[in-house]
């Protein structure tokens, strides 16, 4: 969700194994740097929330919760959004 909100972006080789639906294998840097980026992502738009509403109760997992939210809400839509990347992991 956050590449189609604009938010983060993808090299073309890792844009293209996304769009194709392959697998990322957990711990591949291309994985690590999308684990990363999001966690960090997550953050800068909560310290933005903030900055717009001082008194809003809001934190990464929050924000982590609306966007998947949103996520399926965009699939059930059919809306023209790149795939969610496919890592079989513990860590998410």
């Amino acid at each position: 969700m956050l590449h189609s909100l604009g938010i983060i972006w993808y090299c073309p080789p890792l844009e293209n194994k996304i769009r194709r639906q392959g697998i990322i294998e957990s711990g591949h840097s291309w994985e690590m740097q999308i684990r990363g980026c999001s966690i960090w992502a997550a953050e800068l738009l909560r310290r933005e929330i903030l900055k717009l509403q001082p008194n809003a109760k809001v934190n990464a997992i929050l924000i982590d919760f609306f966007l998947y939210d949103l996520a399926k809400e965009k699939e059930k839509e059919e809306a023209e959004v790149i795939p969610h990347h496919r890592t079989r992991s513990i860590w998410y």
